[in-house]
């Protein structure tokens, strides 16, 4: 007689669907013994015995394999009954001594399989809000926000979305098509490479200050009735760049903080409009 005949003369539940054979706890897909001895058309103490003899049998082998076994068996308690979640090995080890048909068994290759896909979904959707970045500061110019970001390494100044930096300049379409292979092409002149982030709003395609620099001196600024475009924008990277450092050194101790950005300010923000006045043309000009 089938086994799920068996069970309906018994007057027992029926069987639970292969999703809720096993679940999903902490980091781990496991599988409750408790619905397993339904699921094989058991008793649930002639299970706890199995899986005492299972435990005894490991106990006896000395090998990394046992040991591993051994330790996706967790005893758990309900109130005074006892019972285990067992991790994949441990159930295919446990499914052997069971007197339950293949298709039960299969049952449960393919919710584990289905509980280990969603584990791994949430695994790559928490790296992806930890990679999630924020910006350090936005400054707005000519109305648009320029972004700063921390460095890819997490160390050094603060680097600046190229995007925002071509909406800024409010470039012509050969312009702009210009600027992304200016940095796209910027290790071949000595330049740290671009790099992609992962922002609420989306991908952000961001560029070192030593850069943002050469392309705030190459490319043209289309702002009508704006003649001292460059002059504003040179101020508002100076200003943005000091507020992003700002927050970049937030977590630091007082003493610390006001060196540091004391220290980048002198060397960095502090000189750029003289570096843009006495360089010549860039080596990127289109």
């Amino acid at each position: 007689m089938a086994p799920d005949q068996k069970r309906a003369n018994k007057g027992e539940a029926q069987t639970p669907p292969p999703g809720d054979i096993v679940s999903v706890a902490e980091v781990k897909a496991i599988a409750d013994c408790r619905i397993m001895a339904k699921s094989f058309g058991k008793d649930h103490k002639d299970v706890l015995s199995a899986i005492d003899r299972l435990k005894d049998r490991l106990s006896r082998i000395k090998s990394p394999m046992a040991q591993n076994g051994a330790l996706g068996l967790t005893e758990k308690r309900a109130g005074a009954d006892r019972f285990f979640e067992l991790d994949r090995e441990a159930f295919a080890l446990l499914a052997a001594d069971l007197d339950g048909d293949e298709a039960r068994k299969f049952e449960y290759i393919i919710a584990f399989s289905a509980a280990e896909a969603t584990l791994k979904g949430r695994a790559r959707a928490a790296d992806i809000k930890r990679r999630r970045a924020e910006p350090l500061h936005a400054e707005s110019i000519f109305g648009t926000p320029l972004r700063y970001f921390a460095s890819p390494d997490g160390k050094g100044l603060p680097w600046t979305s190229g995007d925002d930096l071509a909406r800024v300049f409010a470039l012509s379409v050969n312009e702009s098509a210009a600027f992304h292979r200016a940095i796209e092409t910027a290790v071949a002149f000595g330049h740290s490479a671009p790099a992609t982030i992962t922002t609420a709003d989306g991908p952000v395609r961001i560029v070192s200050h030593p850069l943002a620099l050469e392309l705030i001196e190459t490319f043209p600024f289309h702002r009508p009735g704006e003649p001292d475009a460059k002059k504003r924008i040179v101020a508002g990277y100076v200003l943005g760049g000091a507020a992003a450092m700002r927050r970049l050194f937030s977590h630091l101790p007082p003493a610390a903080r006001h060196a540091a950005a004391l220290a980048a300010h002198h060397h960095t923000w502090e000189a750029v409009a003289e570096a843009l006045g006495a360089r010549g043309r860039s080596r990127f000009h289109s």
